[in-house]
């Protein structure tokens, strides 16, 4: 008898004897909980998420946050004018009989070189880089038909 004609008689025979050996004599079931319970045992403990309420900042947050700006800007001049003092220091009082050339003066935005044309390079080029803009904090903050939209 030749090989191939062999395996092609055995091979349904034993298909059906594993077949029925899994399903009739319950060793698949024995298989698929030995499989979980391997499983379960070298997996780590799933994470859980936990999700915590977002809380709209309140007036004193607000308050703080406005103090705060004042207080960067307050420290900004000052360091503007010990820059200047230095400025005098370094050129000596006397140059200049005592006069201090940067009085009422704000500092440049952006320099341009000597050869430029000096034109103007962007769209916000003519505004002043000290200018604090639009306040749109309140916007989303204080509005109930925002929330109800987002």
């Amino acid at each position: 008898m030749n090989p191939k004609q062999l395996k092609s008689m055995l091979k349904p025979l034993i298909k059906e004897c594993v077949k029925e050996m899994m399903l009739e004599e319950g060793l698949l079931s024995g298989v698929v909980s030995e499989v979980l319970v391997g499983i379960q045992s070298t997996q780590p403990a799933p994470v859980m998420e936990q999700r915590t309420r977002h809380r709209e900042p309140d007036l004193v947050e607000a308050a703080e946050e406005d103090r705060r700006i004042r207080e960067h800007q307050e420290n900004r001049k000052r360091k503007l004018d010990t820059q200047r003092r230095q400025m005098l220091d370094a050129i000596g009082k006397s140059a200049y009989n005592g006069v201090d050339l940067f009085e009422g003066t704000n500092p440049i935005s952006r320099a341009g070189s000597p050869s430029s044309a000096g034109g103007a390079s962007g769209p916000l080029s003519s505004v002043d880089p000290g200018d604090p803009g639009v306040d749109i904090s309140a916007l989303f903050g204080a509005s109930t038909a925002w929330k109800k939209l987002v």
